[in-house]
């Protein structure tokens, strides 16, 4: 899933489309059930809408956290920063 995320994005100079693959990715391994992936996908998505000031982004990309917070052994891993 990642190449393929990655090749669709090769050549493309656009920040905000590769923080919405992160998310997508990070929904993507939270469907599967691998939550710690998910974290991952979704700090990411997190960390770029902060960088570059997208409240709109990031206000949805925190919104996904309190799912984890829920769920035992990745409650530790989810916070919001």
């Amino acid at each position: 899933m990642e190449e393929i995320a990655r090749n669709n994005l090769r050549g493309i100079n656009c920040v905000e489309s590769l923080a919405s693959t992160y998310g997508n990715l990070g929904c993507v391994y939270q469907s599967q059930g691998d939550f710690s992936k998910a974290i991952e996908y979704h700090t990411q998505n997190q960390a770029i809408a902060k960088e570059v000031g997208d409240r709109a982004g990031e206000g949805r990309a925190n919104g996904i956290f309190p799912f984890f917070w829920q769920v035992p052994e990745t409650s530790a891993l989810a916070t919001c920063t």
